[in-house]
């Protein structure tokens, strides 16, 4: 599922009160695991396409060197056709070359965004633990912040919001330079792998936003709007008593 249809579901599902809408993603840590084990995995695709970007560079230092075309199936094995001439051949490898170190970058910026849904949930967590507050309530508390028309001091579904557009944009991106690479059993079935684990964490990313702005906090939202009250009550007395003891100075009690 694309993260933009997810993030038309949020809009849809936004103040619904069912039971089954209300269900959260109830360990963020499997999410965690899962976007740690898709970044292995596209660095190591990426490191794939390095080594074969190798390959084509040996293949094109040969072609220098003998100035002559090599057996087909190599020229087959290594471009993805047979070229016409020693001339198209290198020509074929250059684009080639330049190809496989775009997939490399391509596939590493899809790594490093997957280690940032790593990092954000165990930074989530690490706020959980800390404040003592169970991470539903502190992403729950983002959404009733919302809307008040507050900011929230914390921003962790803005940021799983944004990590998953960047994902979707960026792996977009890399399947159109990898589909102008030669065919390679290999690279096609770690890509498979990489695209079965982005279909895992699209789902749980846009789950776990959607049901968190799906459920119901208007508890939270009273519960802020009492803080507010009550510091709003605490800030009274402090002017009062500051203008009772200036008062008292003022004819000689103090």
């Amino acid at each position: 599922m694309k993260f933009t249809t997810l993030i038309m579901a949020i809009l849809l599902l936004a103040g619904c009160q069912d039971a089954d809408a209300a269900k959260v993603v109830k360990d963020p840590w499997n999410l965690a695991k899962n976007a740690a084990t898709a970044a292995q995995q596209a660095r190591q695709t990426a490191l794939q396409t390095s080594q074969l970007q190798t390959q084509v560079n040996q293949y094109s230092t040969m072609l220098r060197n003998i100035q002559r075309l090599p057996d087909p199936a190599l020229s087959h094995a290594v471009l993805g056709r047979v070229p016409t001439s020693v001339a198209d051949a290198q020509g074929g490898a250059l684009d080639l070359i330049q190809r496989y170190s775009q997939a490399s970058r391509a596939l590493m910026t899809l790594s490093n965004d997957y280690t940032k849904i790593d990092d954000t949930v165990k930074t989530l967590m690490r706020v959980s633990a800390n404040s003592n507050l169970d991470y539903e309530k502190i992403l729950e508390s983002e959404v009733a912040m919302r809307q008040l028309g507050r900011q929230s001091e914390t921003r962790f579904l803005e940021l799983f919001a944004g990590i998953g557009q960047d994902i979707e944009h960026n792996k977009t991106r890399a399947d159109l330079i990898i589909k102008q690479l030669p065919k390679n059993d290999g690279l096609m079935q770690a890509v498979s792998t990489i695209n079965v684990q982005n279909a895992l964490l699209s789902d749980q990313l846009g789950q776990l936003i959607a049901t968190t702005n799906a459920r119901n906090v208007r508890d939270t939202r009273k519960e802020i709007e009492q803080m507010d009250a009550e510091e709003r009550d605490r800030l009274k007395r402090e002017r009062w008593e500051r203008a009772k003891a200036e008062h008292r100075k003022m004819i000689g009690l103090d």
